[in-house]
């Protein structure tokens, strides 16, 4: 090998390195930086919530929980991450926000009682689809998850 070869590929080494070194130089690589990469708080959080109720549901399936206890803290993540929710799309705090599930199930029948002392007691009973179980608007005749023909109002 003579020399011009020997300096043509110590050439092109050194190219080498400096490409490769000078992101590292530089520090702009292409991945983004620590506070790009962390979450915000309320995300962060939801993801947690929404972990912790996955978890719950399998120990549940796999009978690691007792039912009363499984429904009440279930209930409680529930309501924490629907919260987080509407935090996170900016629409404030959630109207059951920091709210005791039992709280929200009697607002919930008292709402329904007052509505059925209105007269709108056809609305909030709903109707349900006998082929699948599932619930309907009043105005519907047909069941939206299986298509089934629902029963009219005076049947």
């Amino acid at each position: 090998m003579d020399a011009g070869s020997i300096l043509v590929v110590l050439a092109l080494t050194l190219l080498a390195g400096v490409f490769v070194a000078r992101p590292l130089v530089e520090g702009s690589g292409s991945m983004a930086s620590a506070p790009d990469r962390r979450l915000p708080e309320p995300k962060a959080e939801l993801e947690q919530v929404m972990a912790l109720i996955q978890e719950m549901d399998m120990d549940r399936a796999m009978e690691r929980f007792r039912p009363e206890n499984y429904a009440n803290s279930r209930a409680v993540l529930a309501s924490r991450g629907a919260a987080l929710m509407h935090e996170i799309d900016g629409l404030g705090p959630s109207p059951t926000a920091g709210r005791a599930p039992d709280a929200i199930s009697v607002e919930a029948e008292i709402e329904a009682e007052v509505a059925r002392l209105r007269g709108g007691a056809e609305t909030t009973l709903g109707i349900f689809c006998a082929q699948c179980g599932r619930r309907a608007q009043p105005a519907d005749r047909f069941c939206a998850h299986c298509g089934s023909p629902l029963a009219p109002k005076g049947a």
